[in-house]
């Protein structure tokens, strides 16, 4: 367990890490798995990422490279991609967020906010993903229904600012200092491919160090891509630890099939122990977790 500051110190946050020890180890590397949630309170496990921060955040680490897919790095496209959708209800858990830790943000909702608002907001905060989701599905946030601005809401100065600043790749920003892999479907229903695209290329401006892997099959969703990616993420960050640098600057390729053993040379071997492994294979003397 650990803890750290949230707001402020008199406002901190926890969370626990389990440790896994394989057999036969290498004990000098550590792969760490950050697995979405997508929810609030902390009973739901909620997500935690700081690719684009680790060298300010924790330089004494020595990170080989980052794997992600499925990225949301545009708050506002995502909440218009997803508006009047069965996802939309992702949209009240973000603004739970958002209210929670941008005060202006609160009191432009406490303002303009209908009942309704209030009420969903206060589910938000004290339930689950899919129970969020579930409940607010296909809901419209510009309808009047839940606030007065309607479809102007983002055009307060208050909203647009907290809003803005959580975009990924901005000039001003810090960008992933070491390889990247990142992936995205381009039938992805939950978050908009183009938007992870433009972030990876204003990256690529800066000199980022990654590549950009794209899922075009057919029904290339969110979680079909999570599934597709998980070969590739092996085998790149085996070789991230095996020493083998990624070329410098950035490139783009597809990948046009569900799954394809031999991905990034990966043997059917892989994507079976792979399988294994996802599915609970012994990991280590006697289910040793430290």
């Amino acid at each position: 367990m650990y803890r750290t500051s949230f707001l402020s110190k008199d406002q901190p946050t926890t969370s626990v890490t389990t440790i896994l020890v394989p057999y036969n180890a290498t004990t000098d590397r550590l792969l760490t798995l950050g697995y979405f949630e997508d929810a609030n309170p902390q009973k739901c496990e909620p997500s935690y990422t700081l690719r684009a921060v680790d060298a300010p955040y924790a330089p004494e680490l020595n990170v080989v490279g980052w794997v992600f897919g499925g990225t949301p790095t545009h708050l506002e496209d995502l909440i218009r991609y997803i508006n009047k959708k069965p996802e939309s209800g992702l949209i009240m858990a973000g603004m739970e967020s958002m209210r929670a830790t941008y005060p202006t943000f609160d009191k432009v909702l406490k303002q303009h906010g209908i009942s309704n608002l209030s009420a969903a907001l206060e589910f938000a905060r004290t339930h689950c993903q899919l129970d969020v989701v579930d409940r607010y599905k296909n809901i419209g946030i510009f309808s009047k229904n839940w606030t007065s601005l309607g479809q102007d809401l983002f055009k307060n100065p208050a909203v647009n600012k907290a809003v803005g600043a959580q975009v990924l790749g901005q000039p001003d920003a810090d960008y992933p200092s070491v390889p990247i892999l990142m992936a995205h479907g381009k039938s992805d229903e939950i978050v908009p491919f183009d938007s992870a695209r433009e972030t990876f290329s204003n990256w690529c401006s800066k000199g980022l160090n990654g590549e950009f892997l794209s899922f075009t099959y057919a029904n290339a969703t969110h979680e079909a891509s999570e599934i597709s990616l998980t070969v590739p993420a092996f085998k790149w960050l085996s070789k991230r630890f095996n020493g083998t640098d990624l070329p410098f600057g950035c490139s783009s390729h597809t990948d046009d099939e569900f799954v394809k053993p031999n991905t990034y040379n990966a043997t059917l071997k892989d994507v079976v122990e792979t399988i294994e492994d996802l599915l609970g294979r012994k990991v280590g003397p006697d289910h040793i977790i430290l």
